[in-house]
């Protein structure tokens, strides 16, 4: 029989739900994750801006007026890239690279109930490796210029 987590859970942790301080949820993984939510969310009432990472395309996926973006690359173009940034043999590399995927993975399968790299889960992929990073900035601000109509 096939459990259900080990695709991750069809719910996340995410509710929305503060625990204050005294509370002794008040320093937990999942407390942290809401109040880093109730940020972006509070910002987001405020102003425009670019986050990355924490989930925000989970958390923002009901919110107008948000570009959720995923940008990705084949495994020899982001080890070529890491190499640059990161000392060590090509196998310290790789790695940190598996590893880091893997934190990100278990992180939003943790908070937000899914798959980090399912495209579903975003308004626009790119890849960085075909594109470079130039493009992908002027991709980006071509889909929002769609979006807001400009």
């Amino acid at each position: 029989k096939v459990k259900g987590s080990l695709f991750g859970n069809k719910e996340s942790i995410y509710k929305g739900n503060l625990h204050q301080p005294g509370s002794k949820e008040f320093i937990s993984d999942e407390n942290l994750f809401n109040y880093q939510a109730k940020v972006v969310n509070d910002l987001a009432e405020k102003e425009s801006y670019v986050i990355v990472g924490r989930c925000v395309n989970y958390v923002f996926k009901d919110r107008p007026n948000t570009l959720r973006v995923f940008i990705h690359a084949p495994w020899e173009f982001r080890v070529e890239q890491a190499s640059q940034k990161i000392s060590g043999s090509r196998e310290d590399v790789e790695k940190f690279l598996l590893k880091d995927d893997k934190r990100k993975q278990d992180y939003y399968r943790k908070f937000a109930g899914g798959q980090w790299s399912d495209a579903t889960n975003y308004d626009l992929c790119l890849n960085s490796g075909k594109l470079g990073f130039d493009k992908c900035v002027d991709a980006i601000e071509a889909q929002l210029k769609i979006m807001l109509g400009k």
